[in-house]
């Protein structure tokens, strides 16, 4: 009998059994105070597009399979999708949830119909501890929220990480406390993960619903029977089938008319489980869009897994034909989670990768770019790598490149825009790049960085008060963002990550674009990026100054970040995009640079 059927049969009959009157064992411990983990709320419709009728999982989650000697890589370290179903006894949706999950972090973005709502929650746990978590991240439309644990408390912090203010506050909690949502099926089956991986009859375990509130409460998971277990809440209980290794596979609370169903789901972009097939572009990229009038190149939606299995979700443009190979060039976004077409927040239109990979595909070359950990399909955490995990994300994107048979393996380049410029320059040290592009890089410290733009910030908002007063009010935001990174490894590690004390020893040739306009990156890095580069080697560097043209490389007379949104285009300049193309045309391909002595505001050192 097929194993996916054996376990659909073996799924109906537990729940089957779960949900009679008398359970078949009676847990020793009750709960004193439990959540309430139902919403009060149910929707009148169910979305077309959600599974009806009872499904469950294998045994084995879903986009996982067996390991084979071909692996390469632990098999702990992948990720499993999968899905959960949140309905009433009559059919009303009330959640979809699509998971994944890995060993280090759980990735869940709960579909809420009725409030057509989208929210996401993404926890990392301490890789030392499957069970232990550190810090969940919980995104709610263009709210943002981050929660770290310490021993007796959580930080919360709410607003932007770089340069600005940010709201930070702490609510006392237990060791161990975890993250919470009433319509989180995933975030109950992590309660009954560490339940089965204890080995314990009960586990108490305190939760809380961060942002929406702090009040710590209690969820008691015991056991039923071999193949079941029950979640006690101030509402009644879940009565959940589980699977010899602690996954839920459904469920029902009958005191309230509720179901958890399981079922199969992968998500779009995710076409391999496995690091070592997913070095083969046949079975890590999805069908091609064809080439057309007007694209006139093939765009494929691909998968390249990092290091330590994270799904890293990108498009692949590339020329039609096959007659020959292309020079390649792989675009790097900057700090913090940001998406393949580097779209910004309130800028619609602004979408400065799609820009360049059109304009570069255009001219014959293949262009990757991909989604940061965290943001658009990619899996993994937000704001969880570090500069060196950032370079390796990208080690992992040029070897799927070296991999193509259309591409030349000698004959790649990488592009980083603001900090991926520092990424580009620290990932060119294996020597397997042929040229660089950094666009608005710095070349100091984040920490540095960081206290520039918030003086900035500051200038801008209190010019009518003392300069004492501004000098307090600096101070003031140094401490709360030194107080921040004290509990976030990823801004205390961009903090530490210095250009400045760097010493390059590749030589690739590279393109430094910096707008003069530049308000969040100073132009004065570009000179300083350029002095470093050279250093003792015989390096080209190329200057390319552009004026009346801001950090995201638009035009703009002022360069303020608050204005942005009013700027009577969003596009990037043209003729910034044909500068990047003819300098790389020129070092990737050899082919004349007509275009270099006629752009304004450029100089050459070498």
């Amino acid at each position: 009998m097929p194993v996916s059927l054996t376990n659909r049969l073996l799924a109906a009959a537990l729940l089957a059994a779960i949900a009679c009157d008398t359970p078949r064992d009676t847990p020793r411990d009750t709960p004193r105070d439990t959540p309430r983990d139902t919403p009060r709320d149910t929707p009148r419709d169910t979305p077309r597009d959600t599974p009806r009728g009872p499904q469950t999982a294998d045994a084995r989650p879903a986009n996982t399979r067996p390991s084979t000697a071909a692996d390469t890589g632990s098999s702990a370290h992948l990720a499993h999708s999968y899905a959960f179903l949140l309905r009433t006894d009559a059919g009303d949706t009330i959640a979809v949830e699509h998971v994944q999950s890995a060993p280090a972090w759980l990735d869940t973005e709960l579909l809420l119909p009725r409030r057509n709502e989208r929210q996401r929650i993404v926890v990392q746990r301490d890789a030392r501890h499957d069970s232990n978590l550190e810090r969940w991240d919980i995104a709610r439309g263009r709210g943002h929220w981050r929660v770290f644990s310490t021993a007796d408390s959580l930080y919360v912090t709410n607003g932007d990480m770089i340069g600005v203010p940010v709201n930070m506050h702490a609510v006392a909690a237990p060791p161990g406390t975890r993250a919470w949502h009433d319509a989180s099926a995933a975030l109950l089956e992590q309660l009954v993960l560490a339940w089965h991986h204890d080995g314990r009859n009960a586990l108490r375990a305190p939760v809380v619903a961060l942002p929406w509130s702090e009040h710590i409460r209690e969820v008691t998971i015991t056991a039923l029977g071999a193949d079941s277990a029950r979640a006690r809440t101030t509402d009644g209980e879940w009565r959940l089938a589980v699977n010899v290794t602690g996954h839920v596979l459904g469920g029902v609370a009958p005191g309230r008319r509720l179901r958890i169903e399981r079922f199969a789901w992968q998500p779009d972009s995710a076409a391999s489980a496995s690091p070592a097939t997913a070095a083969s572009p046949a079975t890590a990229a999805s069908p091609a869009t064809a080439a057309s009038p007007a694209r006139p190149y093939i765009a494929d939606d691909i998968t390249v897994f990092a290091h330590d299995g994270v799904s890293l979700a990108g498009t692949f443009t590339r020329p039609p034909g096959t007659a020959r190979k292309s020079p390649a060039v792989l675009l790097i976004s900057g700090a913090g989670p940001q998406d393949r077409n580097l779209s910004v927040p309130g800028l619609p239109h602004y979408r400065l990768f799609e820009a360049l990979a059109d304009t570069l595909t255009r001219r014959g070359f293949a262009v990757l770019r991909l989604d940061d950990r965290g943001a658009g399909r990619s899996g993994g955490v937000a704001y969880s790598a570090t500069p060196a995990d950032e370079v390796k994300d990208a080690h992992a994107a040029i070897d799927w490149l070296r991999s193509r048979p259309d591409v030349r393996a000698d004959r790649i380049a990488l592009v980083g825009h603001s900090d991926g410029g520092l990424t580009a320059l620290d990932a060119a040290e294996r020597n397997d790049v042929s040229a660089l592009v950094l666009l608005g890089a710095p070349a100091r410290s984040g920490r540095e960085l960081a206290r520039a733009q918030r003086r900035v910030y500051v200038t801008d908002r209190a010019n009518k008060v003392s300069s004492i007063a501004r000098e307090q009010w600096l101070a003031q935001l140094e401490r709360d963002a030194e107080r921040v990174a004290r509990v976030d490894p990823w801004l205390r590690a961009w903090f530490a990550h210095d250009p400045s004390v760097r010493e390059w020893t590749h030589d690739a040739p590279a393109l430094l674009v910096h707008g003069l306009r530049d308000r969040q990156v100073d132009p004065v890095h570009a000179r300083e990026l350029s002095r470093l580069l050279r250093g003792k080697s015989s390096r080209i560097v190329t200057v390319h100054m552009v004026p009346g043209v801001n950090h995201l490389l638009v035009a703009d007379t002022l360069g303020d970040p608050r204005g942005y949104a009013s700027l009577r285009s969003h596009e990037p300049v043209k003729r910034v995009l044909g500068v990047i193309t003819e300098w790389l045309n020129t070092h990737l391909t050899g082919a004349p640079d007509a275009q270099q002595s006629a752009q304004p505001g450029e100089g050459r050192a070498r």
